[in-house]
């Protein structure tokens, strides 16, 4: 099985993440490179940070 990052494109390897092509793997796994990971984990804590428009009063 290939582990492809959902974000950058990645390929998950031995050696680490490295840009290759994952369309000669015949079973695809997706998930998060680790900078992809960390990237997405600040925007979803930002967004969470954000006062709600749509809140009662």
């Amino acid at each position: 099985m290939t582990t492809i990052c959902c974000k950058c494109l990645k390929t998950k390897t031995d050696n680490g993440w490295t840009k290759t092509d994952s369309r000669d793997a015949n079973i695809l796994s997706h998930g998060y490179c680790p900078a992809c990971y960390q990237e997405t984990i600040k925007k979803i804590q930002n967004y969470r940070q954000q006062p709600s428009e749509h809140t009662s009063p």
